[in-house]
Formats: structure tokens, sequence, C-alpha cells
């Protein structure tokens, strides 16, 4: 069994005489025997590594990865089984009642059957190891992703709505995850899911080791929560700030809202963001209509032109339709909830293709203009050889 640095992972030196080590990458004194400090200097207990060992019968593989709340590593289980066993930190699991919470978690999170949501397989206590095997997700983290770069609005909202009806079940269920953030999205190949809850059930009791849990996470988290107060609309703030991140490339306050993105979804994300709970949606399944409802508002007027002057010649006139239509359908839409109407943009293609016209004035019906083409020309034939061509009828008579 050996012992890493609790600040920078680095397995730690053999303890002296005073049972503290220090660490040899960050200089961080650690003491062996529990939880102490001394001036001018942190002591903190260590974080132990289990790889190799077995815990229910789950061989511990190799650690994939630790935080404030535990470590998590790959193992095998009793069938051959791969997946992933998380093991309460032994500072955490010191408390008694805490460690109650984390099993009746556990063992709620097994009646969770959505695909949102990583599955657990069975749960324990062993050897003062507090720990639950999850199935094992062999895709990559969304914070791994973004790192390459930005998502697109498309792939954005396919995660907020993914991530929103994992939330419902999650909610459904008596839980709040308490730490949405990326490291905590797993994109499997059948979509996203969430892992890594917080230990704490929403039943109305307040957070215990606040700053162990949250530890790494404070960008994530909502304004109540940091006072100590969560419930599933701390949830909600925190897929804004993931979306926000994904979006913008960065969380609310350090980047702006800007870039190519539609205006109802940035509404959306400011939404989610709002610093009072009571000015966000008030549930999950809330949120999923408000999204609907915000993307609704993009409506489209497609028109078939007869090229690039008649088009314009269109907007110049102030209409998008007059005498050359050949029919016009208004299509009714239910009435738009009260939202800021930005301005009309329009997208311009080349004479002769179609041509989208995307209007974002909620107080406006959908009208479907369809212009008809130009005339052909007449073609000219020339009359057959060795026969006299005949006089037109509305030709005068010769001599008249």
């Amino acid at each position: 069994m050996n012992f890493l640095c609790p600040s920078c992972r680095t397995p730690l030196p053999p303890p002296g005489a005073n049972q503290t080590a220090g660490c040899t990458q960050c200089g961080v004194v650690v003491d062996l025997t529990g939880i102490d400090t001394a001036p001018g200097q942190a002591r903190l207990w260590p974080q132990i590594d289990l790889a190799s060992e077995t815990l229910g019968g789950f061989k511990l593989d190799r650690t994939l990865g630790a935080g404030g709340m535990g470590a998590v590593y790959a193992a095998t289980g009793p069938t051959g089984a791969q997946v992933a066993v998380k093991v309460l930190s032994p500072l955490l699991a010191a408390e008694p009642g805490l460690r109650e919470r984390f099993r009746r978690e556990a063992h709620a999170l097994r009646a969770i059957n959505h695909k949102g949501v990583v599955r657990i397989l069975d749960e324990g206590e062993e050897r003062g190891f507090c720990w639950y095997a999850m199935e094992r997700i062999d895709g990559a983290d969304l914070r791994e992703v973004l790192k390459k770069g930005r998502m697109s609005t498309v792939d954005a909202e396919k995660l907020a709505r993914a991530l929103l009806e994992a939330l419902v079940a999650v909610h459904d269920a008596g839980l709040v995850h308490r730490d949405i953030k990326p490291g905590n999205i797993l994109l499997a190949a059948d979509g996203p899911k969430l892992c890594d809850f917080g230990i704490a059930r929403f039943d109305g009791q307040s957070t215990l080791t606040e700053s162990a849990a949250i530890l790494g996470s404070l960008r994530y988290m909502a304004p109540e929560q940091r006072w100590g107060k969560s419930g599933p609309l701390s949830d909600l703030y925190g897929i804004g700030v993931v979306l926000h991140e994904a979006l913008y490339g960065g969380v609310p306050g350090e980047v702006a809202t800007e870039g190519k993105v539609p205006e109802w979804m940035t509404d959306f994300v400011t939404l989610m963001v709002s610093a009072r709970a009571e000015d966000r949606p008030n549930s999950a399944r809330a949120a999923l209509k408000v999204l609907a409802i915000y993307k609704s508002r993009r409506r489209r007027i497609v028109l078939t032109a007869l090229g690039m002057l008649v088009f314009s010649g269109l907007i110049a006139g102030g209409a998008l339709y007059g005498p050359s239509m050949r029919r016009a359908k208004e299509v009714e839409l239910p009435p738009p909830p009260p939202v800021r109407v930005a301005p009309v943009v329009l997208e311009v293609a080349d004479a002769g293709a179609v041509v989208e016209v995307e209007v974002f004035d909620a107080g406006i019906p959908v009208v479907e203009v369809v212009v008809p083409p130009p005339p052909k020309p007449a073609v000219k034939t020339a009359p057959p050889k060795g026969k006299s061509k005949k006089p037109s009828k509305l030709a005068p008579p010769k001599g008249g």
C-alpha cells in the first residue's frame, strides 16, 4: 500500500520518526497519523493507493483518477468483467454519518436505470474503505474533448438535452449530483453519461465536508451551493456553466458570450446560470421545455428566388412578397413566450438558388413564399424548306 501526496498525487517517501513525509514534488508536509497544522506549513492526510488490492471481490488494477472525494480504479469483477470502482477518501470515511450517506447514495443510484447515468453494480464497506463498483466507460470525458476546441451549437444542444434528461431521472430518485463539470461527464458511444456523484442526498440535510467535496469545482458551483445549500436547481446551474464553456471556451465571468452562437442558445445558457435559483427553470423537465421554446424562435422562410435582383428588390421594397408571388401559405404558431426580439438576419445565396431567411422575431407568423421561376424565352424556328411562310393572321393584307 503506497501513499500519495494529497496535493499533487506524487508517491510519498517513507515517513520520518514523527510519522510525517515531505512531498518531493510540491513540498507539502503530510501527517500520516491524522490531521494537524504546524505554523507556516499544512499537514494533511495522504491519499491511499489501493492498486493491486481487492475490495468486495473486485481486483483494483490501476488508478483512473483521484480527487477530493476519493479515487476511481479500473478493476476486474469476479466474473472477469471490466468495471470501475470508486473508493471514498479515508478523510471523509472517518466520519460515520458520511459513510452512511455514501452507502445510501450508492444504493439509491443502483435503482436508477437511465442511459445518461453511469450504472452502479455493487457497493460495500471493507477494511474501513467505502466503495461502489460501476460500469466502466472507455470513452473520454468532456474535459478532454473541450481541450481540442469549442462545441458547435448542434452538439451543445444535444449535450444539453441528454444531461437534462439524465437529471430528470436523478432528481426523481431524490438525489442531487452537486458536482456537474466536464470531468464528470463521460462521452460513451451511446451518449454522455453523468458520473462521480456528490455524497449528499436531497433530503433537506445540510451538506457535510463541503470543502473536501467541492475541491476544484468552485467554478461550476451555483452561488447558493457555495453557502452550503444545494438542490436540483444547483445542478441546472452546473449544466449552464458546462454549456457556457463548451460554446464560448470558458466559464461565465472569464470569457464573454461572443462567437457564432445563435441568440436563442445564448439566452438559454444565460437563463441557466442565473445567480438567483428562482430565476432558473424550476426543474430539469422545465429546462427541457424552455430549451425547446427558445429554439422554436428560430423561424425560417424559404424563398425560391428569380435571382439576386428580384430578391434584392423584394427586400428594398420592404416586403418578402409581391405581385410576382405564386402562392403564400401562412402557418399558425402557438403564442411565443415574452422574450427579447432580436433583429432579422438574412442569409443570401447565389442567384437561382434557395435562400433561407432566418427570422428571430418572436411576434410574427411564419410565411412560406414561393416565387415562380422566370419565363422561358421563346424559341424561333426556321420554316421548312420548299414551303412559303404563311402570313400571320395579325399582319395587314398586302395592298391594303
